[in-house]
């Protein structure tokens, strides 16, 4: 989760509270959950492409990328920003290692043994990605109900002790083919954590399907579209949570993000939020009741 802009977290000394623009500030660290809700639809999006996708975007293979940027946005105070630009000699570390396929039990994995991270973070863990049906013995989904889970569990620790971790509720999520050009996308649930090296989770994230999304394409170019289905984002330190619906959602042939499109929906709140996609990859704007805010999804990249 590493490229391009990194979109910054403001650091405070201040003691526990909800300010009004949709921020929580607590142990020197204040965390926007307006960009974070916004951040856990990017992260499911991005994992349809993961789950058995290739650089190019076809579904049936695997060729990932890392998970490193979203730690990097919760930066201390005075921390010099090129310590988090990452660069790719530093992610080379983590992304060495690609998924691994045990051709007698259909399971992928890839994993995280202490690789190093740009601004002193290192990685720990795995991610999983377990195959089922005619393609098992190749880690692939060639045909109709064919379907590959995909479960992270992993951490990245650094910055004096801070831990972001992100694991899968249940049996995470899971990519189905339905026909040649049509998947359906499931998720019991990806949670998003974020410790400080005194023990104060500051953020506690959330998502998972209400019902099936139904995936049109094969490949991100044709375009790839969304066409039923929602995501519910629950803040759990808060208890709001949040539904929501697409619109007109679709991936370019370049970025494993959608380009355009819309997601929207209603908070336990009273609020509504939106986000909205830009045409550049992992750009989009959110807008939470009155609060608009311009977001680099940290997942996204060609």
């Amino acid at each position: 989760m590493i490229f391009s802009k990194i979109s910054l977290v403001s650091i405070f000394l201040l003691s526990t509270l909800v300010l009004s623009c949709g921020k929580l500030a607590e142990d020197n660290y204040t965390i926007d959950t307006n960009e974070e809700m916004a951040q856990q639809i990017g992260d499911a999006l991005v994992s349809i492409d993961e789950s058995g996708g290739k650089s190019d975007g076809s579904i049936a293979k695997f060729n990932p990328t890392g998970y490193e940027k979203a730690f990097a946005r919760l930066k201390p105070k005075g921390m010099n920003i090129s310590d988090l630009l990452i660069p790719k000699s530093f992610a080379a570390t983590c992304s060495a290692t690609p998924f691994s396929c045990n051709p007698g039990t259909g399971v992928a994995t890839r994993s995280f043994t202490d690789c190093t991270l740009a601004g002193g973070g290192t990685t720990t863990g795995s991610v999983t990605l377990t195959f089922t049906g005619t393609g098992l013995s190749s880690c692939t989904i060639p045909m109709a109900n064919d379907k590959v889970t995909r479960s992270p569990n992993y951490q990245i620790a650094g910055f004096r002790g801070a831990v972001f971790k992100v694991s899968a509720v249940s049996t995470g999520q899971s990519l189905t083919r339905v026909n040649a050009t049509s998947f359906n996308f499931s998720s019991t649930g990806i949670r998003r954590t974020f410790t400080t090296s005194s023990d104060k989770v500051v953020l506690d994230m959330t998502s998972l399907t209400t019902g099936p999304i139904s995936v049109t394409g094969a490949t991100r170019g044709l375009p790839r579209t969304l066409n039923s289905g929602s995501l519910m984002i629950i803040d759990n330190l808060t208890s709001i949570s949040c539904t929501m619906s697409h619109t007109n959602v679709a991936w370019g042939s370049t970025c494993n993000c959608p380009i355009s499109g819309s997601w929207a929906g209603g908070c336990t709140d009273g609020t509504a939020l939106q986000v909205v996609y830009g045409s550049t990859c992992g750009q989009a704007v959110v807008t939470k009741g009155s609060v608009m805010k311009t977001i680099t999804m940290d997942r996204c990249q060609p």
